[in-house]
């Protein structure tokens, strides 16, 4: 089965209001209702967690929400296991020394998870 151009969304949609999303929101079960109801209940288990300091950011947790389609016990264990694999990753690069000239010259990309609001970069 081959997708048409149908099946593909534009780059350019930077919103979750976009009519050409509707298909995709009703499949996650995401409603301006369930998004706010879950975001705190959301953010109040996770203010309950002593061990992290979460990003407690709408845009930051909806990524979370969406993944596991707004059920928030879900989306708390995924945000547990996020900030659980920061910390090994933070501890694995602890161990890491490199020249800085050697640093500069490996060939892997990295990439900030943010981006420009006019997408230039």
């Amino acid at each position: 089965m081959n997708p048409s151009a149908s099946d593909f969304l534009p780059y350019h949609i930077t919103n979750a209001e976009d009519p050409a999303l509707l298909p995709n929101l009703r499949k996650i079960n995401e409603s301006d209702e369930t998004k706010e109801k879950c975001l705190e209940i959301l953010r109040k288990d996770l203010k309950n967690v002593e061990d992290i300091e979460p990003c407690l950011e709408d845009d930051f947790l909806l990524r979370f929400l969406r993944v596991s389609k707004f059920n928030t016990s879900n989306a708390f264990q995924r945000v547990l296991k996020y900030y659980q694999q920061f910390d090994i990753t933070l501890e694995a690069l602890k161990k890491v020394s490199l020249p800085v000239q050697r640093a500069q010259s490996v060939k892997y990309i990295w990439i900030s998870p943010r981006r420009l609001k006019n997408n230039s970069a």
